[in-house]
């Protein structure tokens, strides 16, 4: 009965030896190299610096004589992002799923952003499908990046760790996440 715990015991420690090596060989062979982890971390930054004043800097440009609800305008016709669907999509492509739902429910959301009392939803959809621009936002002055200094600071196979300095001279950490539908940015670069 000792010999068959013995030998119980070995195969466990054999398989759990086995899985762990093969982890660790998935693990490093599936992340990216240095090269490639600045490319996507500059390439996602840039994206993300759009979106941001998109969201909390000047926003889309809107059509002062098409009013909405008193307070908002419709977005100009010759803005890339016309619709709520146009404008989530962007940002799918740009932040992680979880950071995503969470900039589209507050600011393309009248139920989360708020149109009524003192707080106003940023963008909401018009009788015409179209975004309607909340015209007394407050903009921010968005952070701009030298993206010469991007510096990996980790690299696993699903996630990225990376600083650059902003124009200011502020190093600002950045996470990167590696979803379903490729590398999307996890954190905030306003």
């Amino acid at each position: 009965m000792i010999k068959n715990k013995k030998r119980i015991i070995f195969i466990i420690l054999a398989i759990a030896l086995i899985v762990g090596a093969v982890m660790l060989i998935i693990e490093f062979t599936t992340r990216p190299e240095e090269e490639e982890a600045i490319v996507i971390v500059e390439e996602l930054v840039k994206s993300s610096c759009e979106l941001n004043e998109i969201y909390y800097g000047k926003g889309l440009k809107y059509n002062d004589s098409m009013v909405y609800q008193s307070v908002y305008r419709q977005v100009d016709l010759n803005e890339k992002y016309k619709t709520v669907d146009i404008l989530s999509a962007r940002t799918k492509e740009v932040f992680t799923a979880s950071y995503s739902n969470s900039l589209i429910q507050y600011y393309l959301n009248p139920s989360v952003g708020g149109t009524g009392g003192l707080t106003k939803s940023r963008y909401i959809e018009d009788s015409t499908g179209l975004l309607a621009v909340y015209k007394d936002y407050k903009a921010i002055e968005i952070t701009q990046y030298n993206y010469d200094t991007i510096k990996i600071e980790s690299i696993r196979s699903k996630r990225i760790i990376a600083t650059v300095m902003s124009t200011e001279g502020e190093e600002v950490e950045v996470i990167i996440r590696k979803e379903s539908n490729g590398w999307r940015l996890d954190s905030a670069t306003v």
